[in-house]
């Protein structure tokens, strides 16, 4: 894989051979001969390991990914700045209201507000009449 390497490193080692001979002497007996030598071994492995540059430079990527992503959201959110649809003041863009005309920034709440503030006038418009009328309906006591 492109992040790993492979690495070469000489190695010595001490190996062990067991030696064991059966031969025939002189009058056809068998003469076993047993023995252990140590011989010195120097080869090649071969290791994989990771790469560290490519890490290194996957590690600087990300890093850069993410604080542009941070400083693209921080410019939008904080610094730029847009204009109030209703006074065309120029704000900053994470602001709800206007500051200068009290209006909501957004065209879809500020209808259902002013809706709501619509139906919520006319249900009161509404009680105070039917109040009202039934107060009209009575004589007021005088105090005695």
């Amino acid at each position: 894989m492109f992040w790993e390497r492979v690495s070469e490193v000489r190695t010595h080692k001490n190996i062990t051979a067991l030696i064991s001979i059966v031969y025939n002497d002189a009058d056809g007996n068998p003469v076993e001969f047993n023995t252990a030598q140590d011989f010195p071994v120097q080869y090649i492995e071969q290791r994989v390991t990771f790469n560290p540059y490519i890490i290194l430079a996957l590690l600087l990527l990300s890093t850069l990914i993410l604080m542009s992503w941070f400083a693209i959201r921080w410019w939008i959110l904080v610094v730029k700045k847009h204009r109030c649809w209703n006074c065309e003041e120029s704000i900053k863009s994470h602001w709800q209201t206007c500051p200068y005309c009290n209006m909501l920034q957004d065209k879809k709440k500020y209808t259902k507000f002013k809706k709501l503030q619509k139906e919520k006038s006319s249900d009161t418009s509404t009680s105070t009449q039917k109040k009202t009328k039934k107060k009209r309906g009575r004589p007021k006591k005088k105090p005695e």
